[in-house]
């Protein structure tokens, strides 16, 4: 997975090709650092393809309000939580839960769901790599609080 910048010229997009195998695009409105490349490959290999070096968790950015998303290398327990995540229609809603997999070294394989909105990783436990995916409520449903 790669990232494109396609300037606003359509003079400057000439003889500008895409090579090789597509899993996901994306497009930029403006010219990423170096920095910003290298981490989106890094997070890509992550989440596409379970390459973790030196990592074990997998956190998807769930396009609401989380305390973390990206790789990340967990040494003893770490909590992730999230208030909010994109829901049907790409609204923001309450957490509700989460799903996660685990890499079996070819893909990502679902390995449970929770209910919350928090995930403790615990090292030493199975699965050892983890990739934990947000949800959000469904439309239509409602939140009492008491």
């Amino acid at each position: 997975m790669g990232g494109v910048y396609i300037p606003e010229s359509a003079g400057e997009t000439n003889n500008r090709r895409l090579t090789g195998t597509i899993h996901a695009l994306r497009v930029y409105k403006r010219a990423l650092s170096d920095a910003e490349l290298e981490h989106n490959r890094i997070v890509d290999e992550a989440r596409f393809f379970g390459n973790l070096p030196e990592s074990n968790v997998v956190v998807v950015d769930a396009g609401g309000e989380q305390a973390e998303s990206g790789i990340y290398k967990v040494d003893g327990t770490w909590t992730f939580t999230a208030t909010t995540a994109r829901g049907d229609n790409n609204e923001i809603k309450p957490v509700k839960g989460y799903t996660l997999e685990m890499w079996d070294g070819s893909a990502w394989i679902r390995a449970a769901s929770g209910q919350g909105d928090s995930y403790t990783y615990t090292v030493g436990t199975s699965p050892a790599k983890v990739r934990l995916t947000w949800n959000a409520l469904p439309s239509g449903t409602v939140l009492i609080v008491r």
